[in-house]
């Protein structure tokens, strides 16, 4: 038998949403652990930015980037305005999903061995049900010849006990005549 297959209830969901709380608010973070702990869709974390990322001692020559990369904050995503913030989880990392890619192949490649071999297995009793099926009609078909043969001696049986013969017939008047 191959490997087990996980089926999805063996597998812990991967969560989908961050909810990320403001570095300055503790209290919140510590009520969101406490109502998401069980939530396996919901991750909790706190806010990790700190100040602007491209912080350098030293001014590069050329400017090479094209301005600021990061999505410009809305209202809703400020945590200086709301303490948090919900969003969807990104997509997972190419060389992650190159890993799941790999492992759905392999089980893909186990089940098809796996129908191929039931495919064989079921042609097999098939063929084997069928010469069954055959042998049966064929007993059957003697079974039923040596009953109607044993029912046209049997017939022949009580009808010759049922009629008398001729010198039985004239043996029996005698005996009748004498009494």
């Amino acid at each position: 038998m191959p490997d087990a297959i996980p089926t999805p209830e063996d597998q812990q969901p991967a969560p989908r949403y961050l909810l990320i709380v403001a570095r300055d608010r503790p209290d919140i973070l510590r009520r969101a652990h406490e109502r998401f702990r069980d939530d396996p869709r919901i991750e909790v974390i706190v806010d990790r930015r700190w100040g602007e990322r491209r912080a350098g001692s030293a001014a590069p020559t050329v400017e090479r980037r094209l301005g600021d990369r990061r999505r410009p904050a809305t209202l809703g995503s400020d945590l200086r305005v709301y303490p948090t913030i919900v969003v969807q989880k990104r997509a997972l990392p190419y060389v992650e999903l190159q890993d799941q890619l790999a492992t759905l192949s392999h089980q893909c490649e186990t089940l098809k061995a796996e129908n191929d071999r039931l495919r064989t297995e079921v042609a097999t009793l098939s063929s084997r049900l069928e010469a069954w099926a055959a042998a049966d009609s064929a007993h059957k078909a003697e079974v039923s010849a040596a009953l109607a043969a044993a029912e046209r001696a049997l017939r022949t049986i009580r009808e010759g006990a049922a009629a008398p013969t001729a010198t039985e017939g004239k043996a029996t008047d005698i005996h009748r005549r004498s009494a």
